[in-house]
């Protein structure tokens, strides 16, 4: 599972003539695209319903760029492809401790889906296929899950999961 966000459905409903789609710089939203930019309002309106026929939510913001992120329901629907696993051997590799702690944490308080903060889950699934990219977001996660156990706030637990299988991934890659 490289590639866990629907990056190709997005850009199939965007089009190839419409501009680019990205990941959003920020974790409110996961992509961002011009295409209001270039294409007709009009297009655009389709388009937007396209959407949110297929499950996503999307806003034009102030600089006439679309945001677009997935609805609860396809966020249920895509976590739900990683495996469940249970308590997981210690990592061999120092590099993915920062990781397998969090993917612990996780474990051990989870809350359901629709309490649980979607910028964390966010962050993670847009950098679960960039090499080295997710051991960098770790503090901050930590930290912000840190924070939200002394205010007796839900985690995003869902992401035990997610961070098992990546921590599942980096180990059979080392090995091939």
């Amino acid at each position: 599972m490289r590639h866990p966000l629907p990056t190709r459905e997005v850009q199939a409903i965007l089009g190839s003539n419409n501009g680019f789609l990205r990941l959003y710089g920020q974790d409110d939203f996961v992509y961002i695209s011009d295409a209001p930019r270039r294409a007709a309002s009009e297009t655009i309106r389709d388009m937007q319903k396209t959407m949110r026929e297929q499950g996503f939510v999307s806003h034009i913001d102030e600089s006439n760029l679309l945001l677009i992120d997935l609805e609860p329901i396809r966020w249920r629907m895509l976590l739900e492809v990683f495996p469940r696993f249970g308590v997981e051997p210690f990592p061999q590799d120092d590099r993915w401790l920062e990781v397998y702690a969090l993917a612990r944490l996780l474990a051990r308080h989870p809350s359901p889906i629709d309490r649980q903060p979607m910028e964390p889950v966010r962050a993670v699934l847009k950098r679960y296929d960039r090499k080295n990219s997710l051991p960098a977001l770790m503090p901050q996660l930590i930290s912000q899950c840190a924070e939200r156990l002394r205010r007796k706030l839900p985690l995003p637990s869902v992401l035990a999961d997610v961070l098992y299988t990546w921590l599942k991934e980096q180990k059979e890659e080392e090995l091939a």
